[in-house]
């Protein structure tokens, strides 16, 4: 073999002592016997004390000076398979810019059609919707729904024959109206009658659990029944009327609950004209707690998510504060005239409280000395759910809408209003009947 000028390709040699990968740096060799090694590895084989110097691999006897040689690799050899020209690869990319240009175009143009069609199909549903609710009325003249537009607001009317209407509530799927001793409840979309129940005591609080949707009804001897989407009775809680200090409230026994309020989390909260603030888990019926005993006939009711229910009375004329987690009376604090209800505004810590001479007071609880101001006319009122500011009242100068500016006239007369979770409806009660607009 001639290997004295030799010369190979870069290839995966390696050196048979270190059998590490050879390459310029560590100085290749080749022996006569046609047998590869780094130079330094081989040197030191043959030059470890033998009397005889061979090759590692074959033993062929070896002269490190004449059988020895250094290998030269041919640099100008390289792998073509793996090139890719310059011009190939710009080409390439004007190629994935211009279809990319183009997906986007067709996705623009889709997402505009989409709109537009989405937009065209919103309209056919409400005309659909109108069509129906006319279809409705028509098929069900029991329910006496009288549909009309004025200034793009939707106004129905619906005749109960319940007599006065004591109490009204929105629940997620049905609107409760409550009269005597009769509990109706209305599908707030078709505005169908959904079930009629009937009680032996009149009715004369509300209040719907937004996870349920059970409508509880607080009856004037005390006790609460639970009403299922069905209109059943499926369960009643018995409240302790405590002790009353002071005369029954003319019109309300001491046993009756005056105020309910239902503010999640599985919690029902009483407010028994006895004086008394009953609280009750709603899946079990337990009674929780029983909280004060001399508060005065309760008229209204609000909590807020920090276990704070704020509690008016009439004849006292109090507003107290009760921490559900301690069952203790934080505060009380006197209003001007005999309060008749109370609500919470959507804010948590303002209350609105109607009083006796057709006024309504609006009060800060988180203010020092619980600022108080006169808030316009009213002897009922109802908080917007969303608005923090926002909410409505029931007097002597009709139904009117408070927020930021002065009081706006929404009807001449009415008795209760209530708002729908959403606080798109406004349903107002007037005598005999229950008018729906939409909101504010």
């Amino acid at each position: 073999m001639d290997v004295e000028n030799a010369t190979v390709p870069i290839d995966k040699l390696f050196c048979r002592i270190t059998m590490e990968p050879l390459s310029h740096e560590n100085n290749p060799v080749i022996t006569r016997c046609g047998h590869a090694f780094a130079k330094d590895a081989l040197h030191t084989w043959l030059n470890v004390g033998r009397s005889i110097t061979t090759c590692p691999v074959c033993r062929t006897v070896l002269d490190e000076s004449r059988d020895v040689f250094p290998v030269y690799f041919d640099t100008t050899y390289e792998d073509q398979s793996d090139k890719i020209e310059t011009s190939n690869v710009n080409g390439m990319l004007d190629t994935i810019k211009h279809q990319y240009g183009s997906i986007r175009m067709n996705l623009k143009r889709a997402t505009t059609e989409l709109e537009e069609t989405r937009a065209a199909n919103e309209a056919i549903l409400r005309k659909y919707n109108r069509l129906i609710a006319q279809m409705e009325q028509k098929q069900s003249p029991m329910d006496g729904l009288h549909f009309f537009q004025n200034d793009n607001t939707q106004t129905c009317t619906i005749p109960t024959d319940i007599g006065t209407i004591s109490s009204l509530a929105f629940g997620p799927e049905s609107l409760a109206i409550a009269g005597e001793k009769t509990l109706l409840r209305y599908n707030p979309r078709s505005w169908n009658k959904l079930s009629t129940t009937n009680f032996e005591h009149r009715t004369v609080s509300l209040a719907v659990d937004r996870r349920t949707g059970l409508t509880a009804a607080g009856l004037e001897d005390g006790n609460i029944s639970l009403i299922d989407r069905k209109g059943d009775v499926v369960s009643a809680l018995a409240c302790s009327k405590g002790t009353p200090t002071i005369g029954d409230y003319p019109g309300y026994p001491s046993d009756a609950v005056g105020a309910l309020n239902m503010p999640g989390k599985d919690d029902i909260i009483a407010g028994v004209d006895g004086g008394s603030v009953v609280h009750f888990c709603l899946e079990t019926g337990q009674q929780i707690g029983l909280y004060g005993s001399n508060l005065g006939p309760i008229m209204g009711l609000g909590s807020n998510p920090m276990g704070e229910v704020f509690v008016s009375s009439a004849n006292l004329s109090y507003v107290h504060a009760i921490d559900l987690r301690s069952g203790k009376v934080e505060w009380k604090h006197k209003i001007p005239n005999m309060a008749i209800g109370l609500d919470l505004l959507a804010d948590r810590h303002t209350v609105v409280i109607p009083t006796s001479i057709d006024e309504v007071i609006v009060m800060d609880t988180r203010a020092s000395n619980r600022a108080l101001r006169r808030g316009g006319s009213g002897l009922s009122v109802s908080a917007h759910p969303l608005l923090p500011s926002t909410w409505v009242s029931c007097g002597g100068k009709g139904v009117e809408l408070h927020d930021c500016d002065e009081p706006r006239a929404l009807a001449s007369t009415g008795r209760r209003s209530a708002w729908s979770d959403d606080g798109r409806l406004l349903a107002i009660a007037e005598d005999g009947a229950v008018r729906i607009s939409n909101g504010v």
